[in-house]
Formats: structure tokens, C-alpha cells, sequence
């Protein structure tokens, strides 16, 4: 009977003190809380798009980096192609004198 009493007991004083420990959180407190939670979002919003276009700097310069290169790559293959023409019309001429 003591237990029935005790467990009475203890769920009345939770349901009579849950809606005061609601009330005894002033309104400022929550309205605080809730500007917290908006500026957090707002600042990982800034935060993701700051590493986006991050992101998208960097594949930029890769890319102009690599066209760069391909370009001085057919530059010198272009400079090879004419090196081997005039070795080869030296090679001839001086086989023919």
C-alpha cells in the first residue's frame, strides 16, 4: 500500500511541476534561444556557401591551370614537329653535297 501511495505521490508532484518549471522559463529567455538557433543556421548557410564558391575558385584554377598546360604542350610538340623537319632537311642536304 505504501508503494501505491509513493508512486501516487511521485506522479502527482510531475505533473504539478512540469508546467512550473515551463513557467519559470522567462519568455526572453526562449525568444533568445530562438534568435541563437536562427543566427547558428544563418552563420553554417554563410559558412557552406563561403566553401562552395571556395570550391568552385578552385576547380576554376585548375581547369585554367590545365588548359595552360595542354596549350605549352602543343607549343612545344609544335616546336618538336619543326625541329625534326629542319634536322631532317640538314640530314638531306648534307647527304646531297
Amino acid at each position: 500500500m505504501k508503494g501505491v501511495i509513493l508512486t501516487g505521490f511521485l506522479f502527482a508532484t510531475a505533473t504539478v511541476a512540469a508546467p512550473t518549471v515551463a513557467a519559470a522559463i522567462d519568455p526572453p529567455v526562449i525568444v533568445a534561444d530562438l534568435q541563437r538557433d536562427a543566427t547558428e543556421k544563418l552563420e553554417l548557410s554563410d559558412r557552406q556557401r563561403r566553401e562552395s564558391l571556395l570550391q568552385d575558385v578552385k576547380r576554376r584554377q585548375d581547369e585554367s591551370l590545365l588548359q595552360r598546360q595542354m596549350h605549352q604542350l602543343e607549343q612545344l610538340r609544335q616546336q618538336a614537329e619543326r625541329d625534326a623537319a629542319r634536322a631532317e632537311k640538314l640530314q638531306r642536304l648534307k647527304e646531297n653535297s
